[in-house]
């Protein structure tokens, strides 16, 4: 995925807004609650941040390619870092 699909795919979604913020972020909101974040990557590569339940974050903390969301997963918050857009979402192997 890159940042024009993640910006895509965000925006088909109803009452949605978009804003650039926060080192120049695609930060996409329903009202003022953001629920995902295109950017944020230490080596240059797409990086996308999203909320997740707490079923989804314990079980994405331990999978390949995701990671806690700098910032966010600190202060208590279930929020993921996908850190890997090569591949495809998990797939049965």
């Amino acid at each position: 995925m890159n940042y024009d699909e993640f910006n895509a795919f965000c925006g088909s979604f109803p009452a949605t807004s978009y804003v650039v913020q926060w080192g120049n972020s695609d930060v996409w909101k329903v009202g003022d609650k953001v629920f995902a974040i295109g950017g944020w990557s230490k080596n240059g590569q797409a990086a996308f941040i999203f909320k997740v339940s707490d079923l989804n974050f314990d079980f994405l903390s331990n999978s390949e390619g995701y990671q806690p969301a700098p910032y966010f997963a600190n202060r208590g918050m279930k929020w993921i870092q996908q850190i890997d857009t090569a591949g495809k979402p998990h797939e049965d192997r």
